[in-house]
């Protein structure tokens, strides 16, 4: 709904309303775009790590996705994961043994 084919029908007249004023469709489509790739990884069991590819990192999507929350509605994402605590992922790799190194 963000890429190009979609801004004269769906972004300019409804959904550029939803994102603050001055967001770049462009760069937005990019990042939705990275974390739907990492979501079909997940959902098609293929490999997350890719030492080539650091652009799909769980941790830096899951900052991307933390970003975009607080676009769309910053009281409800400091209520649910506060600017000064580690999301659930950063916690979770921080409490969980990897017996590889693993860069994450």
């Amino acid at each position: 709904m963000t890429d190009r084919t979609h801004e004269r029908d769906l972004w300019i007249p409804c959904i550029h309303h939803v994102w603050p004023k001055g967001t770049n469709r462009v760069e937005l489509h990019r990042k939705i775009q990275t974390i739907n790739t990492l979501r079909n990884r997940v959902a098609h069991h293929e490999h997350l790590f890719n030492p080539g590819d650091t652009s799909l990192l769980p941790t830096k999507v899951d900052e991307i996705i933390l970003h975009l929350f607080r676009q769309l509605c910053p009281e409800a994402a400091e209520w649910l994961y506060p600017v000064n605590r580690p999301t659930p992922l950063a916690l979770f790799f921080k409490e969980s043994a990897f017996s590889a190194q693993v860069h994450i």
